[in-house]
């Protein structure tokens, strides 16, 4: 017989690496496309698609401060406040 592995907290640690992800993904965004939106030929600016992108932003970085404020975990919400600047 063979064993099986036990999975049950992997859903929990996927759930509690969401924010962090989250975080990771919107800042990555952020300063890949930033130079392209401020140095880039203003005829190719996505405005509509750059509108997008800092309006899910906000959403997704005020919930990540609210998770890492919750956690009380104060190095990550230093981090958080800096990419929202």
């Amino acid at each position: 017989m063979q064993n099986t592995s036990d999975y049950t907290k992997l859903n929990q640690m996927v759930k509690d690496f969401q924010p962090y992800s989250n975080l990771w993904l919107a800042a990555n965004k952020w300063f890949t496309e930033c130079p392209k939106w401020l140095n880039g030929s203003f005829n190719e600016l996505d405005a509509a698609g750059a509108e997008k992108f800092v309006e899910d932003s906000i959403k997704t970085l005020a919930g990540v401060q609210r998770y890492f404020k919750d956690k009380e975990i104060e190095p990550m919400c230093k981090i958080n406040e800096i990419v929202k600047k």
